[in-house]
């Protein structure tokens, strides 16, 4: 990502820390934003079965936000992190100033 796209994204949305162990969504939580990782490291899981571990760079929440429908897995901090949490309107802006950002791929999402 360019240091212009980071900036934008940094005003776009808001810091989160998050402590080692904390839960941060719950499965069936509704919360519209999305959240990039960049510092520490983030488990996605479903009743005790972890499913993915999001790391910098990262990003999870994407189809909560996109199609307003409750959290299908919870989420908890494996390692104190920092999170850059953005909301409906500040992806969209984002997507907006990046037509060739590729959904769905965790690699480009947002490198274009």
């Amino acid at each position: 990502m360019s240091e212009a796209g980071l900036l934008r994204l940094l005003y776009e949305g808001n810091l989160v820390s998050v402590n080692s162990g904390e839960v941060l969504l719950a499965e069936g939580d509704f919360k519209e934003t999305m959240c990039i990782v960049l510092s520490g490291k983030m488990e996605i899981y479903k009743i005790n079965k972890s499913i993915a571990i999001r790391t910098v760079g990262d990003f999870f929440g994407e189809m909560g936000l996109m199609e307003s429908k409750p959290r299908s897995a919870s989420l908890r901090a494996i390692s104190n992190s920092i999170l850059l949490e953005l909301d409906k309107n500040a992806f969209f802006s984002y997507l907006d100033t990046r037509p060739k950002v590729i959904l769905g791929n965790n690699e480009n999402f947002f490198g274009a």
